[in-house]
């Protein structure tokens, strides 16, 4: 059931909020299935090196995850890389379909 909600981004001390539908996870949801899982080609990239940095590493695990999502058919309105402790995903992708609000995240 979709319930009405804001959605709150913090950018570098700037705040954004957007109103839309957020989803709440259905808790009897069944596991995702392994068959679904994608195999990722790490081929040039130093996977010891998780972050772009103010570099911008290209063979970066983050580098090769943001490449990865811009690969999509999707078009994502926004991909949000977060370099900084405590973050609830380093990547995050969101855009707004027919069905709502999509949110793709990866923790690496």
């Amino acid at each position: 059931m979709a319930q009405h909600a804001g959605l709150t981004l913090l950018l570098e001390g700037d705040q954004l909020t957007i109103r839309t539908l957020l989803f709440k996870p259905d808790p009897r949801a069944s596991p995702y299935p392994s068959d679904r899982l994608e195999v990722v080609d790490w081929i040039g990239v130093d996977i010891h090196v998780e972050s772009q940095g103010p570099e911008r590493r290209q063979d970066s695990v983050q580098a090769r995850a943001i490449q990865q999502l811009l690969s999509d058919d999707k078009d994502w309105m926004c991909i949000i890389d977060d370099d900084g402790n405590g973050e609830v995903a380093d990547i995050v992708a969101l855009r707004l379909d027919e069905d709502g609000l999509l949110i793709k995240a990866r923790s690496l």
